[in-house]
């Protein structure tokens, strides 16, 4: 999946203001009728496609979450080990909420497991990592 975000050169929390002045700057820079190299309009269309997904707030919201999951499934096998672990770590300490394995966890929410499984690797993968 292309990184949109690494095409216009900005931020993942960058605002509106930010993604235009960007997609400014790098369509003046690689507009064909400017820069004559070639891939100068392959450039330019990856910009213009960045800007356009990046400039409208449910495309942009979307975009995010399919960026976050395929983020995720690269690191398929380490999360759930990582989750246990902390689990084990949580009912050794005492803590309630460690009690239910992850399993239970799929089961039981198995329809919104593709969201919350992506925020809970997310979170276990800030405090692991």
């Amino acid at each position: 999946m292309k990184n949109y975000y690494r095409i216009l050169k900005i931020d993942v929390k960058a605002k509106l203001k930010e993604i235009k002045k960007a997609y400014r700057n790098l369509s003046f820079q690689l507009h064909p009728d400017v820069n004559s190299s070639e891939s100068a309009s392959d450039e330019f269309s990856e910009v213009s496609e960045a800007y356009y997904v990046l400039k409208d707030a449910v495309r942009r919201r979307k975009y995010d979450f399919l960026l976050a999951k395929s983020v995720s499934d690269r690191k398929a096998p380490n999360w759930e080990q990582k989750v246990n672990r902390a689990a084990d770590m949580g009912r050794k300490r005492g803590y309630e909420y460690a009690e239910k394995p992850i399993e239970k966890l799929k089961k039981k929410y198995s329809f919104e497991w593709d969201f919350w499984g992506v925020l809970l690797e997310f979170v276990v993968n800030l405090l692991f990592a």
